[in-house]
């Protein structure tokens, strides 16, 4: 899975956080993978999703078929 950049600074501002907040559950190297577009594990989705208080499907890139 992959999370969209634009839609997590969205959810961070919203919440008026830092991508350092994502570190009470989410290792430094994640984050640097989620801020180049990276592949992420479903779980590690998730856990960025609950500390922000958003659903999963606010923060992932849309998948184009």
């Amino acid at each position: 899975m992959v999370i969209d950049a634009a839609k997590l600074d969205i959810a961070l501002a919203k919440r008026c956080k830092a991508m350092s907040a994502l570190r009470a559950g989410v290792s430094p190297q994640t984050l640097r993978k989620i801020r180049r577009g990276g592949d992420v594990r479903p779980d590690v989705v998730g856990r960025v999703a609950q500390i922000l208080k958003v659903e999963v499907t606010d923060i992932i890139k849309e998948v184009q078929e």
